[in-house]
């Protein structure tokens, strides 16, 4: 049997898990490791850009590019752009496009007009002012070899490769963070979404052309040469935009969403006869991945479209919106990029400082669909995550340096604590409804737009209720994670508890309190305690009605943290907690009992708003029973108020 108990306390780099489909952490196939794998050393944002850029809103891009399947070199690419004032005036339009690339020329509503450069940031002086609301069109001829590094967390901005076990050349784009103006001439702004874009791609009639949204068509042109036209009309941020050109055959499935139409995934995979074999069974998985989202975070956020795979050779994946670019299929990295359509697509991060609302929960989705399909391999995913982030002692998930892609990029931090703490704040809020749908809140608040973690924040407490503050200082903005060591007794049936608690980096974050699971066994029955963290040291004390023969901190796995649970016969503890105040069961549904209120204090139960939900005067002592079948799901406070004292308990309703 089963219970679980929560209760108030009174003062007084990781192993690797790998299959074919599942790879778990660390050392991962996936985006976080590759990103981390090619950064060689320290490695910088590009020129900063000045404050022009910001004077206009772009509202569409239309790409025109020539590009092969062996070289970068792009022979001829056109770039139309069209924009709306936002400042007072604008007679300069800004734009960045790398050094190695020369812009051919410039047309402002059709008129060519001059460009000067200062290194990547380019200038055309417009023949007129333009005021705010105005619109124009910009249209960049260019050409050129674009640089082999620098600036993409995978890479350059635009890579040839061959694939070493296929054999398959291929030519593949990735921006993120600082590199779309490696290939083409753009504004690289993560608060200026565009509003819908076209992408045509010249190649040989050989070769299939890769990018987002759908293919509209394909036109046959001289010299044996094909032009891929690409449309896509959601709104997309600069470094999601790409192409990818190799020699592919399509692969088609459908992903039926419960909550959604139809979502068609169509999949470029090299024409080896080899390949679509091998990985067919893999990438069928992505429909099961799809509706696995769909189900937690609310319908595939571009069902007008398609979703989809480009293959690349770069060994890991980069989440471009509606087709992935990817080099293999394991359940770990499709599963990872496809939430990522989600969070960091669907929502994206308002600065690489808060890189964590996308990978942080890209990361998590990977662990949501072990926990529904894949069950099997969730403790090792859980604890692969944990002993990650306890490798090291300091470190914040927030980014406190964004010239440094590799900090930007952090495996423990970024990916893997990330994660950790969207799990551990599950635990905090301790209702799944709640967790969902604070999930779908901020997506649906924040819906083809951008955010920061603490806009994350502010939507889960405006679905939960509660004050999230205190946790987010704690977990995103401090360092560290906290150690634990739980000391023991039972004894003519109570359960005693001493929990002391140090931090590994006590100078910036001292203490962590979100309460403790302990889960206690024996005698073939079992319970889980959540123990609320009250200073450094907290001791306990409730009734248990079975003879404890093992006892473990945090079993389930819900924080990362160093702990120790230790029996310790001699426990002397303060001989007023025998009389603490206490729920049980918690949580509950049909109703709770509260024991050991004072007779003569006044009982007040508030819910997560601070709102009265019931208030009553104790006559007796002992134990009351009080329904709550009709009440909202949610966590209530309780409070027994005499002239002398307050005891308060928590309880969860679901």
């Amino acid at each position: 049997m089963r219970r679980f108990l929560w209760f108030i306390g009174v003062f007084g780099v990781a192993p690797v898990y790998c299959q074919k489909g599942v790879c778990l952490h660390e050392g991962v196939a996936s985006c976080s490791a590759v990103k981390m794998r090619c950064l060689t050393g320290r490695l910088h944002a590009p020129q900063e850009k000045s404050l022009l850029s910001d004077s206009y809103d772009v509202l569409y891009h239309r790409l025109e590019l020539e590009l092969s399947n062996t070289s970068t070199y792009i022979p001829w690419g056109r770039v139309t752009t069209i924009a709306k004032v936002v400042a007072p005036l604008l007679d300069v339009f800004e734009f960045e496009l790398h050094e190695n690339l020369s812009v051919d020329s410039v047309f402002f509503n059709g008129f060519p007009v001059p460009v000067t450069a200062l290194g990547p940031v380019r200038h055309c002086t417009l023949p007129i002012t333009l005021s705010t609301g105005d619109t124009f069109q910009m249209d960049i001829f260019y050409h050129g070899q674009p640089p082999a590094s620098g600036g993409s967390a995978i890479g350059a901005g635009i890579n040839a490769g061959t694939s070493p076990t296929w054999g398959n050349h291929v030519v593949w784009t990735l921006s993120q963070p600082y590199a779309a103006y490696h290939w083409w001439p753009c504004k690289q702004s993560l608060n200026d979404k565009i509003d819908s874009v076209d992408i045509i791609i010249i190649t040989a009639d050989t070769l299939r052309a890769g990018s987002n949204g759908l293919l509209v068509s394909q036109t046959t042109l001289p010299g044996q040469r094909k032009a891929y036209h690409w449309s896509h009309r959601y709104p997309i941020a600069y470094y999601l935009i790409s192409a990818a050109v190799a020699r592919y055959v399509p692969y088609v499935i459908v992903a039926n969403q419960p909550n959604g139409p139809p979502i068609t995934i169509l999949n470029y995979v090299y024409d080896n006869p080899q390949t679509l074999p091998y990985w067919q069974d893999d990438i069928d998985r992505t429909a099961d991945f799809m509706e696995t989202f769909a189900h937690f975070f609310g319908p595939y956020p571009f069902p007008a479209e398609k979703y989809g795979h480009c293959m690349a050779p770069l060994g890991g994946g980069m989440e471009h919106q509606t087709m992935t670019t990817q080099g293999t299929f394991g359940f770990t990295i499709t599963s990872h990029e496809l939430a990522h359509q989600w969070f960091g697509n669907y929502v994206t991060c308002s600065s690489w400082r808060d890189i964590w609302v996308n990978e942080g929960f890209a990361t998590y989705g990977t662990s949501l669909c072990l926990q529904t399909l894949d069950t099997a391999w969730v403790d090792d995913d859980l604890n692969g995550l944990e002993e990650a982030v306890i490798s090291e002692p300091g470190g914040s998930v927030y980014v406190d340096d964004t010239t440094d892609i590799g900090r930007i990029f952090s495996s423990r931090l970024t990916y893997y604590k990330g994660a950790f703490i969207i799990h551990t704040l599950r635990w905090l809020i301790h209702n799944d409804s709640l967790f969902f749908a604070g999930l779908r809140h901020y997506l649906q608040k924040h819906a083809f737009k951008t955010a920061s973690g603490a806009d994350f924040r502010d939507a889960m407490e405006e679905v939960t209720g509660m004050d999230l503050d205190e946790y987010f200082n704690q977990w995103y903005y401090g360092e560290g994670y906290p150690i634990y060591t739980l000391e023991w007794d039972y004894s003519s049936g109570l359960f005693v508890g001493k929990l002391t608690q140090s931090t590994s980096m006590p100078s910036i974050t001292p203490l962590f309190t979100v309460p403790v699971p302990v889960y206690i066994a024996g005698s073939g029955n079992d319970t889980l305690v959540r123990v609320p963290v009250v200073g450094p040291v907290t001791q306990f004390s409730f009734p248990l009605g079975f003879n404890p023969q093992y006892v473990e901190v945090d079993k389930p796995n819900w924080i990362a943290a160093r702990d120790t649970a230790i029996h310790n016969p001699h426990l002397a503890i303060e001989e007023s907690l025998e009389q603490a105040l206490f729920v049980v069961p918690n949580p509950a549904r049909d109703h709770v009992i509260f024991h050991h209120l004072t007779p003569g204090c006044t009982l007040t139960v508030l819910n997560a708003a601070g709102q009265l939900v019931m208030e009553e005067t104790i006559r007796t002592s002992g134990a009351l029973t009080v329904d709550i079948s009709s009440w909202p799901s949610g966590i209530y406070v309780m409070q027994c108020r005499s002239a002398s004292s307050v005891q308060t308990a928590r309880f969860v309703k679901f």
